[in-house]
């Protein structure tokens, strides 16, 4: 008796869904995406689509989420690592990097797919500001200060997250236009450039 077609599960297709949404967006743009075309790429109906997502743009919304979530835990469990700070931070930089070097298609959507479209707008920034909140946490744990519960504190550590958010993404959306720049570069460049601010902010070492 012959074997079975492996049956997707609910998260093993929607994982599909978003992989197939992802490559439809940064190569047609939102605007020009089409739910079927989506379907096509994804080996699915329509019907199936609707089962996990109300629209394109909730499509897109758990596109950019996904990868947001994927990149700020990779972060955050480097930082956790016992090794000395500097290392950390440089590490916790190089993995987005590294994620823009291995998913380049998932990284335009991430960095500029929402671009020039009104109807992405509001929730692209929305995304993009939890972001700044998780990576100003990040910042918070690692901070040793003794007036780490001010909100002079605390707005500094956001506009210092927002800062590095943005420089990254920045260089990151420039190395996809000049691939043949080395990585390394990238990453001492923005570590030229923010850690001298974290070393101001006592960023410590974990025991």
């Amino acid at each position: 008796m012959g074997s079975q077609r492996h049956r997707l599960t609910a998260a093993e297709r929607r994982k599909r869904i978003l992989s197939a949404a992802a490559q439809t967006f940064a190569s047609e743009g939102y605007r020009a995406a089409s739910i079927s075309e989506i379907c096509e790429k994804a080996g699915i109906t329509k019907p199936v689509f609707y089962d996990h997502f109300d629209s394109k743009c909730d499509a897109f919304i758990e596109v950019i989420k996904d990868a947001r979530d994927k990149l700020i835990s990779t972060g955050s469990e480097i930082l956790q690592h016992s090794a000395p700070a500097h290392q950390r931070v440089r590490e916790a930089i190089a993995s987005f990097f590294i994620f823009v070097q291995e998913q380049p298609t998932l990284a335009r959507v991430l960095l500029f797919g929402a671009r020039g479209d009104p109807e992405l707008a509001a929730v692209d920034w929305k995304v993009q500001q939890e972001a700044t909140e998780r990576i100003a946490s990040l910042l918070r744990d690692g901070v040793k200060s003794p007036h780490l519960s001010s909100p002079s504190h605390n707005q500094t550590l956001h506009l210092r997250a927002e800062f590095l958010k943005i420089g990254i993404h920045g260089l990151a959306e420039w190395w996809l236009h000049n691939p043949e720049t080395p990585r390394e570069i990238l990453i001492d460049t923005i570590m030229d450039l923010v850690w001298p601010s974290l070393k101001i902010l006592h960023f410590q070492d974990n025991a």
